[in-house]
């Protein structure tokens, strides 16, 4: 795969992710970055080859070469010195029509920005396929910052068949990177939801819809939702904002216009839906950026004690029991296992025997 963009934006983190990606799933990764004299702003291409295997293969793509063309800015993407390495039989193009002015428009107001379909044919005459869409609008409106248009670009270039990845890969190298997590998961989802539900995703964006993008709500209801579906799940996650939806509804009906109402359901459902029960203290406990944040207090090996309740200790024996059920952080085992009932919570008496919620669930047939 080839992706292109303008320096600074982010180009080089997100061939490492997806490189990050292949080799959780055990694949052979060859990277190429060819940033040359770019400073911010500038012209960046990195290149991925990815192979089940040992390959006798060059880290640059060579002319045809290429089934993923990822296009982060669509001025870099036509350039004909990096378009030359796709193939009208076999590459697949994800483009972001964003409109980033270059240096010449910003000094000279007479100089405009190409026409898309302009752009367009010189992309389609050299892939068998592209699709196209506003990442930085729907980084900006879904997220409030069009910082994550390149992952939001990555997932809908994984929704379109083109990126050979699991998108559980994928998220897990977003983790393993340790900056804004939520925020770049959220955004890949976004991307993968503009591909598989492009009429969803403008009704939650568009001005006149649940939310009006770039609005307080809208920031609610991104940020809650991220937390919900890895508090729980999609669907636990879905629930909150179906219920939100509603809500909203009904206000503009009353009070068009207005969305006081809605706000507040959004912040305080989501308060009782997240509710931090010891599995999910557990699994905050676990998160890479909360030891991330402790070695930056403290410094490197700081020893952080951990509570567990007895009946998770009991019985899984992690060794951390005492009269108090307090234990120290080689207690870990036994709060990864609390962690991971986070998803369960309603089903984790009947199948990891830890005292949890009794009920119906999704998760229902899922083991501890």
């Amino acid at each position: 795969m080839r992706i292109t963009g303008i320096g600074g934006t982010g180009i080089v983190t997100v061939a490492q992710v997806l490189a990050t990606a292949a080799v959780i799933e055990d694949r052979e990764v060859r990277a190429l970055d060819q940033t040359g004299l770019a400073q911010k702003g500038g012209a960046v291409v990195s290149d991925l080859t990815i192979s089940s295997g040992p390959a006798e293969l060059a880290s640059k793509l060579g002319e045809s070469r290429c089934d993923l063309y990822l296009g982060c800015d669509a001025l870099v993407a036509t350039d004909s010195s990096y378009l030359k390495a796709a193939d009208p039989e076999r590459t697949v193009a994800v483009i972001s029509v964003t409109q980033t002015p270059t240096g010449a428009m910003v000094t000279d107001t007479s100089v405009a920005y190409p026409e898309q379909a302009a752009i367009r044919s010189a992309v389609d005459g050299a892939t068998a396929r592209a699709a196209y869409l506003d990442a930085g609008a729907i980084a900006r409106q879904g997220l409030d910052d069009e910082q994550y248009a390149n992952m939001v670009l990555a997932g809908a270039a994984y929704q379109s068949g083109a990126l050979p990845l699991a998108a559980e890969a994928i998220e897990q190298a977003v983790e393993l990177n340790g900056v804004a997590v939520a925020s770049n998961i959220q955004a890949f989802r976004l991307g993968r939801q503009a591909i598989a539900r492009p009429g969803e995703l403008r009704a939650v964006l568009q001005a006149d819809g649940p939310a009006a993008a770039g609005s307080e709500l809208a920031s609610l209801l991104v940020t809650r939702i991220a937390d919900l579906t890895s508090y729980q799940d999609e669907g636990y996650a879905r629930q909150y904002a179906d219920f939100v939806r509603e809500v909203r509804a009904a206000e503009q009906v009353r009070t068009p216009g207005e969305t006081a109402v809605t706000e507040a359901v959004a912040r305080y459902l989501y308060k009782l839906m997240a509710y931090k029960d010891e599995y999910e203290v557990a699994r905050l406990a676990l998160e890479p950026a909360f030891g991330q944040e402790v070695t930056a207090a403290f410094g490197p090996g700081t020893r952080c004690p951990t509570g567990c309740t007895r009946r998770c200790c009991g019985r899984w024996g992690c060794g951390a029991r005492s009269r108090s059920g307090r234990g120290s952080g080689w207690c870990s085992a036994g709060c990864g296992r609390c962690g991971g009932c986070g998803g369960r919570r309603r089903t984790c008496s009947a199948t990891a025997g830890c005292g949890g919620w009794s009920g119906s669930s999704s998760a229902s047939t899922a083991t501890a």
